[in-house]
């Protein structure tokens, strides 16, 4: 199975655990939040921005069950380095109400090695292959990602306790999707784009209490149907629509004006999904998955209200799970990841 495979399932095309933002209008109210905050919403006739970097890595090992024919043992080792940066730009038309636009650019490598053992009928003994540091890349623009953010509720202190965003996000299939292949002497390159068009709803609750904050959210994913293009072979390969759901919980306390701490935990549930390929009659199926992220981070208000500097440790892990291709059955296991995250938020 080929790493590009196991990403897809884990990523979804904008699965973003946060929607955070708030702001309201009585100045003198202490619960009113500044930037930087999980409450924080941008004024009426402003621009907020937000610019990050990202430094990510996810493993995991796939091992042969039952199934072959002709298979004894199989053990691969999967592993995923990404860098990509991110810009999102939202303009608020009227007060408590934002649309944006998310623009990413990501490289991507792979690394993959095998050991297979396998029964040769013609010479009628057990043979092995092994295969090591086999790389391929991927690179581009990820789909554009427009999003619309409404505060429903917004918190007046003894008026209203709470906030309540609502979100939608759609990204457009606009960009060619491809996948990488592997080969000892000719790897070929694929893109990062997602191959489908999505759409994401989810709601917020939110709270600031002098110097702590609080946010919930949950989503709801409709990833449609997904096409890439196989790079070794030109063929494409097509999974049906499917719809995954998100639950986090993240927690906010500033020691001072200036420094603030931030944790979080979010998990992501995925149905069954079948990949298909145009030009084979076998197919893949994966069993639902669930994963876990935990993060803590640091930010920095430089200039109040202007300007705000982040840092963002994430670090997940997956459940085992079976994949089955042909008749073949796989499990997927130890699924871990990390991620670094560094960025600036203004407001203009």
């Amino acid at each position: 199975m080929s790493f590009y495979k196991k990403s897809y399932l884990l990523s979804l095309a904008f699965a973003s655990p946060c929607i955070s933002h708030a702001q309201t209008a009585n100045e003198n109210d202490s619960s009113k939040p500044k930037l930087g905050e999980l409450t924080f919403f941008q004024d009426e006739n402003t621009f907020y921005n937000d610019v990050s970097l990202s430094f990510a890595k996810e493993t995991y090992k796939e091992e042969y069950t039952s199934g072959s024919t002709y298979t004894i043992s199989y053990n691969g080792n999967y592993e995923k380095n990404t860098t990509s940066m991110t810009e999102f730009l939202s303009y608020s038309f009227k007060k408590n109400h934002a649309i944006g636009l998310e623009l990413s650019y990501g490289s991507v490598n792979y690394k993959y090695s095998y050991n297979q053992r396998y029964y040769d009928f013609f010479d009628k003994q057990d043979r092995d292959i092994n295969r090591t540091n086999l790389t391929a890349n991927s690179s581009g623009l990820y789909n554009p990602i427009f999003s619309y953010k409404f505060r429903l509720i917004e918190q007046i202190k003894n008026d209203k306790p709470v906030n309540l965003d609502l979100l939608a996000k759609f990204s457009p299939n606009l960009l060619p999707a491809k996948n990488v292949s592997y080969d000892e002497n000719n790897s070929k390159n694929g893109t990062v784009a997602s191959g489908n068009t999505s759409i994401i709803v989810g709601a917020a609750l939110s709270q600031k209490i002098e110097s702590f904050c609080w946010l919930v959210n949950a989503n709801l994913f409709y990833v449609g149907e997904t096409k890439k293009t196989e790079t070794d072979n030109d063929s494409t390969s097509t999974s049906d629509p499917f719809i995954a759901f998100s639950l986090a919980g993240n927690g906010q306390y500033y020691f001072n004006s200036v420094i603030g701490l931030d944790f979080g935990i979010a998990h992501q549930f995925t149905p069954e999904i079948t990949i298909k390929n145009d030009k084979r009659t076998s197919k893949y199926v994966f069993e639902p998955r669930n994963l876990t992220k935990i993060s803590l981070g640091l930010n920095v208000n430089a200039i109040e209200n202007k300007l705000n500097l982040y840092t963002e440790l994430n670090a997940y892990a997956g459940n085992d799970y079976n994949e089955k291709y042909y008749n073949t059955n796989y499990t997927v296991k130890e699924t871990l990841g990390r991620e670094i995250i560094v960025g600036a938020k203004f407001i203009f």
